[in-house]
């Protein structure tokens, strides 16, 4: 059975797929974007608007600023599929990255979670109001950290449990950043064009790394 959403969150769920069906929209789609959650049987197909690609990408800049600022070395994700047979969870982030693991799927083309770990960071932009909890999916595919953000701001998420994540204040990937460091950047969005945004935050980041120096 298939349920539409109202226009304005453009979310359509798909219900009583076994696993094997996932994987047969995963093919249709190959490699290019399919905005989705698959828990239970159940998938969701989301589209994708103006606003929610703006914030994934200025929040992806972000990251990549400070990775270079900061001289913490990682492997872009993007939206790559995250999926296990095994949990019955599937989804794709809206940016992804490996910072812990780094050495350990730098050189992959493809990376496979019954075999390598999950991303140590992921971006979760919800402007929709999405039927299915994202965050439990994540959990259960091991991801430790997550920089959420939907109307309120940002928040950054630790995983506590195969289920669940809590707030906490500074980033576990960048422990030098708190998220009010961040909210306080995309709060001028409406002050700054996209160029000085992320200038500004790039001083900003090297000025935080000439302090951990």
């Amino acid at each position: 059975m298939i349920a539409k959403r109202p226009l304005a969150e453009q979310c359509f769920l798909i219900e009583n797929l076994s696993w094997d069906d996932y994987e047969q929209f995963l093919k249709i789609f190959d490699d290019r974007r399919f905005p989705h959650t698959f828990a239970d049987g159940v998938l969701e197909i989301m589209t994708l608007s103006q606003e929610h690609e703006w914030t994934k990408k200025i929040i992806a800049r972000f990251i990549e600023n400070l990775s270079i600022a900061l001289q913490v070395r990682m492997t872009s994700s993007g939206s790559a599929t995250l999926r296990r047979q095994l949990k019955e969870r599937g989804l794709e982030p809206d940016e992804s990255y490996y910072i812990a693991n780094y050495a350990a799927v730098r050189n992959l083309k493809r990376i496979n979670l019954n075999r390598h770990p999950p991303p140590d960071l992921v971006v979760e932009v919800d402007v929709a109001n999405k039927s299915l909890a994202r965050l439990e999916p994540y959990a259960r595919l091991g991801v430790p950290e997550i920089w959420q953000c939907d109307a309120k701001g940002i928040r950054f998420l630790k995983r506590t449990s195969d289920s669940t994540y809590r707030a906490v204040k500074h980033s576990l990937s960048f422990p030098q950043v708190s998220s009010d460091d961040i909210n306080g950047f995309l709060n001028r969005q409406d002050e700054l064009d996209e160029f000085d945004l992320v200038n500004a935050f790039i001083v900003w980041a090297r000025q935080i790394a000439a302090k951990k120096s």
